[in-house]
């Protein structure tokens, strides 16, 4: 495949396979156009990026076994087959490539995707209101 990080492309108009973007203020322009997603700083004990975003588009999201600071959102995900747990570069080649194959496996995923995120929808208004009902009995 044809790989080139955003910030190294010599035009809008040249057509990769594989974007990398290493680019601030993108992510939410492309979700919608991409087949699968990685979200980085997983690999490493570094922890990794806010997944909501790209599940929210309906995508099959891929992460490194570092996700300590997203705990939650990992485990939800994760345990409806939209987020995918990957151990090196090597295994995340393998999955991505099974999954491009499997147009009807990317469509199951994308449907439980956007359930998930619609079923959560709301969240902080109804911890707010719980917090604040809290708050009301002291």
């Amino acid at each position: 495949m044809s790989a080139a990080k955003r910030s190294e492309q010599a035009t809008e108009t040249e057509r990769r396979q594989v974007v990398i973007l290493d680019t601030i203020g993108e992510l939410g322009k492309v979700y919608g156009i991409a087949d699968l997603v990685f979200v980085g700083g997983s690999l490493v004990p570094k922890g990794g990026h806010n997944i909501l975003e790209p599940a929210a588009h309906g995508k099959p999201v891929f992460v490194g076994p570092h996700m300590f600071n997203f705990k939650e959102v990992y485990a939800l995900l994760s345990g409806r087959g939209v987020c995918f747990t990957v151990k090196n570069q090597s295994e995340l080649g393998r999955q991505m490539n099974a999954l491009l194959k499997d147009a009807e496996a990317r469509g199951h995923v994308r449907e439980e995707a956007l359930k998930v995120i619609g079923e959560n929808k709301g969240a902080s208004g109804k911890s707010a209101q719980a917090a604040k009902q809290l708050l009301q009995m002291e």
